[in-house]
């Protein structure tokens, strides 16, 4: 090829064009060398390139439009009751349920309640969603995990069903390991001036609700809890022992 034939060819608009575009990706890419003198660029590999893996969960619970007559907390309180779970009011028409109850056991626990159930969604509310992943990204960050992501699916219902996480660089079995590794909960006593005693882990806990502040606006926050007796038994020894009950002012 002599200069009169690469000079026409350079001069078509669509090999201009490529060669532009080409010499755009290169510095995108940014080819350079690392402080181990390797090859590197700026490109951002897929999971499976990076020898990495993602696991996709699914939340036990369901959301359930609902109509009743009744009094919203005794209702509430009651459904607790039969399901045995923890029912949270979303709206005036909407109530998480944090079990997966098939919906026509959950039709006819309402009704026998005074309800009526409306829709029924498997999954959790987009606020419940938003806790549950702000909780596993601190714990995956724990571990000092890079490049962890956190992604709740929500549907257009505002129900999330589902939430992935992605681990680089982290085999499947090193993912399920740190995201299955159960978090520790226990409730102590203070006995002594900043000295404090175990009174029961996570195991003699039947649920826990959200953190919240009783009453709302305080700076102070606790976490409501559902005991079994045997539970319950536990958490009554220390105070007595301690003195708190007899002794509050101390």
């Amino acid at each position: 090829m002599n200069a009169v034939d690469l000079k026409a060819m350079v001069s078509d608009w669509r090999v201009a064009l490529l060669i532009v575009l080409v010499v755009l990706s290169l510095i995108a890419i940014g080819p350079h060398f690392d402080s181990e003198g390797n090859l590197a660029t700026n490109l951002q590999y897929g999971l499976d390139l990076q020898q990495g893996a993602w696991i996709q969960l699914e939340f036990k619970a369901v959301v359930v439009g609902f109509d009743t007559d009744r009094d919203l907390n005794g209702f509430v309180t009651e459904l607790s009751e039969k399901l045995d779970t923890e029912v949270e009011l979303i709206d005036a028409t909407h109530l998480e349920i944090r079990k997966a109850i098939p919906q026509a056991e959950l039709e006819q626990v309402f009704a026998d309640a005074g309800g009526k159930v409306t829709t029924y969604s498997p999954g959790v509310s987009r606020k419940t969603a938003e806790t549950a992943k702000l909780i596993l990204e601190n714990k995956i960050n724990s571990f000092g995990t890079k490049d962890a992501k956190v992604q709740t699916l929500t549907g257009l219902n505002n129900v999330a069903r589902y939430v992935r996480i992605e681990l680089a660089g982290v085999d499947m079995r090193q993912a399920q390991a740190i995201v299955g590794n159960q978090g520790k909960f226990e409730i102590r006593i203070q006995t002594v001036g900043n000295e404090t005693e175990p009174v029961l882990f996570g195991d003699a806990i039947t649920s826990g609700q959200n953190p919240s502040q009783e009453p709302p606006g305080r700076d102070k926050w606790g976490v409501g809890v559902t005991l079994p007796e045997t539970g319950a038994a536990a958490c009554q020894h220390p105070p007595i022992r301690h003195g708190p009950t007899s002794h509050p002012e101390h």
